[in-house]
């Protein structure tokens, strides 16, 4: 059988519900539906257990990828293909076939990149001889490979070739040196398919207004956001300021458009800060049909309440990253509900998270075959994009969330277990995201991690001579403001009054920019709180109870209540 006779039994195969697909792979039915059996076992989607070695010279493997991103090409093609795709999750069979053919295309796609792409292969190295399955290649991150080679980009680029159209996006460079990221046209146009898919399914064909309050200065996101805002909609960029948003809303009903949906993008509370300001300002909201989308941070139930009961209709957040792309996951209003039962029903929240759960993360609806997700050992989630179109590949990359990954039949059966008749409207699997492993907080949409702090006390000498350790608290109070503490313990014999948050502040600045940008433009927000400082005996913090406590584990120094209020 030639290579052209191998891919139309393929398509037959999965088109007709052939009992054998490849070899390896069988299809049971049952009172549940189809489930997929390989010789390893059932599919799952939180491991991609593959064989790595020669598997790119099995000619299922290379079918797959050219399969795949035939699809993906279809898909991105028009939103109402990528409509219809949504549409076939529902059917067991075949969102478990396009699982399946993701998984070997992410296989086919690690061989193509190692070949194609000289960083990757650096990084790769002679280890690949050691790889058994897909699960064992070593993951990628910002400071194991993309950082590698801030001064030779054109090395994580596929041929070396950087596009000559598309865009160049920076990410806030918490770190003091941004990162560049390079997207070619066809990865952007892909993410506009998306978003042009969700507009369709909530407005249909209502033309809507959208006003992007991001910092674009450091949010590489909101430029790609923008990029794609002004082909679906009519819309305006104020950034962070809340007087432009007004201003701008205002001139919207002067020119009579405010019957329009008008959809605000922006980090949690800066909707909020525009939320009260509108409030101050009396403005007639129930003329306006107003929306939230928000993303950057994580946003709590009871914040999501407030945007919602003074003045916006609906509140959605979405999940992306720089290093991957703007939309990787998003909330439908089954997410919203869910996560909000998952608050009030602890055992519907152990089930799904584990008995150890006492936060609810963020829950999205991802598609596997925009991102294919992995949950590791140690709860974190990693990602392999096996498009093509994608210039700079990420093969079982790391953004440093913490996270689990919960597929669509072992959903349904718990919410069944439990009586809870809500439905999600796809088959497509979810992605709940706690937050930044082994990283630190988000303020007001900027990072800031343990490790900076430690590193702002330790390169100065009155700070280092006094602080014996530090950690970082965050909440939210009975007005739903973040507010973000200095958990500080001294030295013995420190006097309390000669530790100064200011001190602290001027030295974190010259650490993370990005944070020293946002204290000095929070002195003009009124509802901003600058940060505080809480000292305590040596031995006495909560990181030195934690550590006396868990002698075994490392140190505690991220105290986050977010839905707590204080």
């Amino acid at each position: 059988m030639n290579y052209a006779q191998r891919c139309a039994s393929f398509l037959r195969s999965v088109c007709t519900k052939r009992p054998v697909l490849m070899s390896g792979l069988t299809l049971a039915t049952g009172a549940g539906g189809y489930t997929w059996y390989t010789s390893r076992g059932r599919i799952d989607i939180r491991k991609n257990d593959l064989p790595i070695n020669g598997s790119f010279f099995d000619p299922n493997y290379r079918i797959s990828l050219v399969v795949f991103n035939g699809l993906v090409r279809i898909m991105e093609s028009s939103e109402y293909a990528y409509r219809l795709r949504l549409g076939l999750s529902r059917i067991p069979f075949m969102e478990n076939a396009l699982m399946k053919l993701t998984q070997r295309a992410c296989v086919a796609q690690y061989h193509q990149t190692l070949k194609n792409t000289e960083a990757y292969k650096e990084f790769i190295g002679d280890k690949n001889q050691h790889y058994k399955i897909f699960s064992d290649v070593d993951i990628t991150n910002k400071d194991n490979y993309i950082k590698k080679y801030a001064d030779e980009p054109w090395k994580l680029i596929k041929n070396g070739m950087i596009p000559n159209i598309g865009q160049i996006d920076m990410s806030s460079g918490t770190t003091g040196k941004p990162t560049i990221w390079y997207r070619g046209p066809k990865e952007c146009d892909f993410g506009q398919t998306i978003m042009t898919c969700v507009k369709s399914e909530i407005y249909g064909k209502q033309p809507i207004i959208c006003i992007n309050t991001y910092g674009m200065a450091i949010w590489g996101t909101g430029t790609l956001a923008s990029k794609i805002m002004g082909k679906l909609s009519l819309y305006h960029i104020t950034g962070s300021d809340v007087d432009k948003v007004c201003n701008i809303l205002a001139e919207i009903q002067n020119a009579q458009l405010n019957s329009r949906p008008i959809v605000i993008f922006g980090l949690p509370t800066m909707v909020k800060y525009i939320t009260d300001k509108l409030q101050e300002n009396q403005f007639s909201l129930d003329k306006f049909n107003l929306t939230a989308v928000v993303g950057g941070e994580g946003i709590s139930e009871a914040m999501r309440d407030y945007i919602m009961h003074n003045g916006f209709g609906s509140c959605f957040s979405c999940y992306g990253a720089t290093d991957l792309d703007v939309m990787v996951g998003s909330e439908e209003d089954f997410n919203i509900e869910l996560r909000k039962l998952c608050h009030d029903n602890a055992a519907l929240r152990k089930k799904l998270f584990g008995d150890d759960c006492e936060s609810v993360p963020m829950i999205f609806t991802i598609d596997p075959m925009n991102y294919y997700p992995e949950q590791t050992s140690d709860g974190r989630i990693i990602f392999t994009c096996a498009r093509n179109n994608k210039c700079s590949p990420r093969i079982r990359y790391d953004v440093q969330d913490k996270g689990m990954v919960i597929n669509s039949t072992e959903l349904k059966k718990i919410l069944a277990e439990h009586q809870i008749k809500i439905q999600p409207k796809t088959g497509l699997p979810l992605l709940c995201i706690f937050g930044r492993k082994n990283y630190g907080i988000s303020y007001h949409g900027t990072n800031l991690s343990v490790l900076e702090l430690q590193t702002a006390v330790g390169q100065d000498k009155y700070l280092s001579d006094k602080i014996k350790d530090i950690g970082i608290n965050l909440y939210e109070d009975n007005k739903l403001e973040k507010h973000l503490e200095y958990f500080v313990e001294l030295k013995s014999g420190v006097d309390p009054e000669t530790i100064t948050v200011e001190k602290i502040n001027q030295s974190l600045s010259t650490v993370n920019p990005d944070f020293g940008a946002l204290l000095a433009n929070g002195q003009h927000i009124k509802q901003f709180h600058m940060p505080q400082i809480i000292t305590f005996k040596e031995n006495e913090s909560p990181m030195a109870l934690h550590s006396h406590a868990n002698p075994n584990s490392k140190t505690q120094r991220v105290f986050s209540m977010v839905e707590k209020k204080i």
